[in-house]
């Protein structure tokens, strides 16, 4: 098996901590997935289309958009390679959803889409999603749509404030 190039290697440095990652809209680029499942990290690749991955990478077809939240339930980080900035912010909605880091690549020179912290790696740069929006903002709509589907919810947030209550409204 050849080396990896140096910025592949310096991904595998920063994603091999943790014990379990998602990685999102794998494609056909699958050696960063391939070598953390060779390391010992638990992988799961997700893609819009059926993939193949290589030997201890699980795939799930899923699209962020409409996403199953539970094919991320329990990872630690879920990260996007090349990610182009209209997947950023529904990225960073399933992240929150599941309470795991968020962090990813660009597209050659795109910026970050979403408030992202940037580690220059040789030969790309990573970013983790780094603020949650304010309160009111249309944060969470993955949660809060989901909640409601499920008939739960109490969560009469009228007043707009995000907080779940009504703010004494009824």
């Amino acid at each position: 098996m050849a080396s990896p190039s140096p910025a592949t290697a310096a991904l595998l440095d920063r994603l091999v901590a943790y014990d379990s990652v998602v990685e999102v809209g794998i494609g056909t680029r699958v050696a960063v997935a391939g070598a953390l499942a060779a390391r010992g990290t638990d992988v799961t690749a997700t893609d819009i289309h059926s993939r193949e991955v290589p030997r201890g990478v699980r795939f799930v077809r899923d699209d962020v958009f409409d996403p199953d939240l539970a094919v991320y339930r329990g990872t630690e980080t879920i990260y996007a390679l090349n990610c182009p900035p209209e997947l950023h912010r529904p990225i960073r909605e399933i992240a929150r959803a599941v309470d795991a880091l968020f962090q990813f690549t660009t597209l050659g020179t795109d910026p970050p889409a979403i408030p992202a912290a940037p580690e220059t790696l040789p030969g790309d740069t990573l970013y983790q999603a780094t603020e949650r929006d304010s309160p009111g903002s249309a944060r969470s709509s993955i949660r809060r749509s989901r909640r409601t589907a499920a008939g739960g919810g109490g969560d009469d947030d009228s007043d707009g404030d995000g907080s779940g209550d009504d703010g004494g409204r009824r």
